[in-house]
């Protein structure tokens, strides 16, 4: 097995992000805040905040930024998923964010994942689920 690595994503840091946001329909390629994973120097995967509003498919109201998520297809199944998006959620709650949210679609199987990690279903539309992780809980 390789040797992973977690760093912090630079605000703006598109280059890198893009691979992962293409993977996610309506994703940002850039972000506020956020993780990437490599495994022997290559990006395997990130987790990423950004405050988009009201465009965002994932908003449910001021100042709750929303989620992203993406794994490389090859290592998936491997708990990246997990530590990607706990590790963002603790970047949200040291940055001074109460909660989150994320929009998932329907047959997406990491709706699992979000809701280990406390994210609750609070609305349905057009295939997406709009989940919302309250952060001031666990502080």
């Amino acid at each position: 097995m390789s040797a992973m690595d977690i760093t912090p994503l630079e605000p703006g840091s598109q280059d890198e992000l893009r691979p992962f946001a293409d993977m996610v329909p309506g994703a940002p390629a850039d972000c506020d805040q956020g993780l990437i994973a490599r495994v022997s120097g290559q990006p395997v995967g990130a987790a990423w905040l950004k405050d988009d509003g009201p465009a965002a498919a994932g908003f449910v109201g001021e100042g709750i930024p929303q989620v992203y998520v993406a794994v490389a297809e090859e290592h998936q199944g491997e708990g990246l998923g997990t530590k990607l998006l706990s590790g963002v959620l603790s970047l949200a709650r040291m940055s001074g964010a109460t909660a989150v949210s994320a929009a998932i679609a329907e047959a997406n199987e990491a709706q699992e994942l979000f809701g280990r990690l406390g994210f609750t279903d609070v609305g349905f539309g057009e295939g997406t689920y709009v989940l919302l992780a309250d952060l001031s809980e666990r502080r």
